[in-house]
């Protein structure tokens, strides 16, 4: 005999990887934005293209680090 979840149940597990997914993308911005402005510490000329950018989460971060950013995407809608 299988016992199948309950709804209730299944909703539970589908946010709860939903928030870990997204814990998970805020940790590897976080790192990555971190890392290429160590990068370019220092450098007169602090640029960076993002190529691909999608919906702009390390650019933004990159901005938010004084870093003047720069993105294109092939999406019109990024």
């Amino acid at each position: 005999m299988r016992i199948m979840p309950d709804k209730n149940h299944l909703k539970h597990i589908s946010l709860n990887l939903v928030g870990q997914e997204a814990r998970l993308r805020e940790s590897l911005y976080d790192a990555l934005s971190r890392a290429v402005a160590e990068c370019v510490d220092g450098e007169q000329d602090r640029r960076v293209l993002d190529v691909g950018v999608g919906r702009g989460e390390l650019l933004q971060r990159l901005k938010a680090q004084g870093l003047d950013t720069y993105g294109v995407d092939l999406e019109a809608e990024c």
